[in-house]
């Protein structure tokens, strides 16, 4: 959907260059890396001499191109919370994604980044081309965006609420201990599957803490286990 984009954005901006980072594997059930087929496709439209396929990137090498970037694209057909379009604007990038998924429920339009239809290359460029054009807009995502991320994907945000949506689940699947044994078994299933899920959550903020403390944000993952061993204290009191 990005490469078919290309033609359209270069219309606008003939100078235009895509850097397409990230690791060249092969989706299951294909035959061949994902990349194999976005090259053959960058020939069949005349694009060679404007992409750039780089492979894996290190994170200083990740930083360095969003730092180069006009803006960085993310056009998901699918997605959870999308940890690249994250660290991508805690390092101060701008960034253009699809709203699916997780994606909205972490960003707001025109404030952390820019949301397009997915599934449309026309879509995307008309996208592309709107943050391109407007250099006060680019400006204000990097400004507004750095510190969206930074307050909502907080390592004590993500452990807090994460606990807060089990514990309403909690209260719905509590049992009467006179329901029988294999009621109590089914709670107590529960319970160990709430516990591995505070420590993905867990995990989950060390990696954005991680992030923000790479990109100079006094956001400390450092702290963040001291949450886990809370959460498992306050879970450990709700049986």
């Amino acid at each position: 959907i990005l490469v078919d984009s290309i033609p359209s954005i270069a219309d606008k901006f003939s100078g235009v260059r895509l850097v397409i980072g990230g690791e060249q594997i092969t989706p299951a059930g294909a035959c061949e890396p994902y990349a194999e087929g976005l090259r053959r496709r960058v020939h069949e439209l005349g694009l060679a001499d404007r992409v750039d396929f780089r492979g894996y990137l290190h994170r200083e090498t990740i930083r360095a191109e969003v730092g180069k970037a006009e803006v960085c694209v993310f056009p998901s057909r699918y997605e959870t919370a999308c940890y690249a379009c994250l660290e991508a604007i805690s390092y101060g990038g701008v960034a253009l994604a699809t709203r699916v998924g997780g994606l909205p429920e972490y960003h707001e339009h025109g404030k952390s980044l820019w949301f397009v239809d997915p599934e449309s290359p026309e879509d995307l460029a008309k996208g592309i081309i709107r943050v391109l054009e407007d250099e006060d807009l680019r400006r204000q995502l990097r400004s507004l965006g750095r510190d969206h991320v930074a307050k909502t994907c907080s390592p004590e945000r993500i452990v807090s609420e994460s606990l807060s949506v089990y514990r309403d689940a909690m209260e719905r699947f509590r049992l009467d201990a006179e329901t029988g044994r294999q009621a109590r078994a089914s709670f107590r299933l529960f319970a160990k599957h709430l516990l591995a899920t505070v420590a993905q959550s867990d995990t989950a903020a060390q990696r954005i803490g991680l992030m923000l403390q790479d990109s100079g944000n006094p956001s400390d993952s450092r702290r963040t286990p001291s949450f886990l061993s809370k959460a498992k204290d306050k879970i450990k009191n709700w049986f």
